[in-house]
C-alpha cells in the first residue's frame, strides 16, 4: 500500500511504501518515448504489483534495466549496482572463488526498496536463478523462446511443445511472456544440481525438441540465419546469468507476464499485456505464483554423474567450492531498517 505525504506536484513528491518514505522526483516525465507512461504512472504500477513481483526478487542478486537517457533514449544494462548509488540502498557483495573479483549486485527485499529503485532509475529488474546465500545452486531452469520473423502463434505452439517434453521427464514447467516478442519457459527446481547439470539437461531437451521440429526451432542466435525459426536460448542457465522478472515492464513497454498455459491456446500476442492489463490478472497470477513457489521437483534424476559431488556445509548453505561465486556478506539493510 501507498500514500501521497505531499510536496510539489511539478518536482517531487513523498510516497509512504511499505512503511518507507520514497521520495518521487521528475514526476511527469515520460519514461518510454513521447506516448509512454509517466515516471508517476511506472511507479504506481510498481507498487500495485509488489506483492507479485517481489517474491521473485527477495534474496536474490539483482541486476537492471535503466530507464532510458533523456538525450539519446538509449536503455542500460546495469548488471552490477551503478557507480554512485546511494548507500541506504541494500546490496549483496558477491566475491568470486580465490578473490579474483568481487561485485556489488542489487537486492531488493520489499516493496519500499522496489519503489525506490524504481524512482533511482530502474525500469525492469533481472535476478539471478539463484539465491545470494546459494549463488552456486540454480533453482530453476530456463528457456529462452526468441522468434526471428515468424508469427507468435508459432511461438505459442512452440512452448506447448516444449511443456510436453519436459512432463515426459516428470518436469512441470510455467511460461511467461519476455517482455519482447518471445517466452520464457521456467522449470523451478530444488535439490544439488549444478549450473552444468541444467544446463547438460537443458541443452539435451532442446535437442529433442529440434529433433521433432527442426523447421520451426533453431540454436543458432545469428538472425539472418534463423529467419522463420525460433531461436530455444538456454544461456540464461549459465552461472551469473539473469532473466526479467515476472512483472518486470520492458523497454518495450510490455510487462513480462506470467501465463496461465491454456491462454497460449488463445490468440494472445504480447501487445496485449501492458501494465493496465496485467494489474487485472492478480487473481490468475497469485494462483499460478503459488504454485510455481511450492513446486518440489528436481534435476537429480536425469542427471548421470560419474562422480559424487563435493559439497561444503561448514557454516554455509551446501556451496559448490570449485565453482564461481560465493556470497561475501549482505551490505546494507531494507529501507527505514537501521
Amino acid at each position: 500500500m501507498s500514500r501521497e505525504k505531499g510536496g510539489s506536484d511539478l518536482t517531487h513528491r513523498l510516497l509512504e511504501v511499505g512503511g518507507h518514505t520514497v521520495v518521487l522526483t521528475d514526476p511527469d516525465r515520460r519514461v518510454l518515448g513521447d506516448q509512454g507512461p509517466t515516471k508517476a504512472e511506472l511507479l504506481a504500477y510498481y507498487i500495485e504489483v509488489a506483492p507479485r513481483i517481489v517474491p521473485f526478487l527477495r534474496g536474490r542478486p539483482i541486476s537492471a534495466v535503466l530507464l532510458p537517457d533523456q538525450s539519446t533514449q538509449e536503455f542500460r544494462f546495469a548488471r552490477t549496482t551503478p557507480p554512485g548509488w546511494p548507500s541506504r540502498l541494500p546490496t549483496y557483495h558477491l566475491v568470486g572463488i580465490g578473490g579474483r573479483r568481487m561485485e556489488r549486485y542489487l537486492s531488493i527485499p520489499d516493496s519500499g526498496t522496489l519503489a525506490a529503485l524504481v524512482d533511482y532509475g530502474c525500469l525492469s529488474f533481472h535476478p539471478w536463478n539463484a539465491t545470494a546465500v546459494a549463488p552456486l545452486q540454480p533453482t530453476q531452469m530456463v528457456f529462452n523462446l526468441d522468434p526471428e520473423a515468424i508469427a507468435f502463434r508459432e511461438v505459442r505452439n512452440a512452448a506447448l511443445l516444449l511443456r510436453d517434453l519436459l512432463v515426459v521427464c516428470g518436469l512441470t514447467a510455467w511460461v511467461k511472456t519476455s517482455g519482447g516478442h518471445g517466452l520464457h519457459v521456467l522449470v523451478p527446481i530444488k535439490g544439488r544440481a549444478s549450473f552444468d547439470d541444467v544446463r547438460r539437461v537443458a541443452d539435451t531437451i532442446v535437442k529433442q525438441a529440434i529433433r521433432r521440429e527442426p523447421r520451426l526451432f533453431s540454436r543458432d542466435p545469428r538472425r539472418g540465419k534463423r529467419r522463420g525459426r525460433i531461436l530455444i536460448d538456454t544461456s540464461r542457465n549459465d552461472s551469473g546469468a539473469t532473466i526479467i522478472a515476472p512483472y518486470s515492464v520492458a523497454g518495450s513497454g510490455f510487462v513480462s507476464a506470467l501465463l496461465d498455459w491454456d491462454e497460449l491456446r488463445r490468440p494472445i500476442y504480447p501487445e496485449d499485456f501492458g501494465m493496465e492489463g496485467v494489474l487485472g490478472r492478480e487473481g490468475i497470477d497469485l494462483h499460478s505464483q503459488a504454485a510455481f513457489f511450492a513446486a518440489e521437483q528436481s534435476l537429480e534424476p536425469l542427471v548421470q554423474r560419474k562422480q559424487p559431488r563435493r559439497w561444503s556445509v561448514a557454516g554455509r548453505p551446501h556451496v559448490r567450492r570449485d565453482r564461481e561465486w560465493l556470497l561475501l556478506t549482505p551490505v546494507g539493510t531494507a529501507l527505514g531498517t537501521p
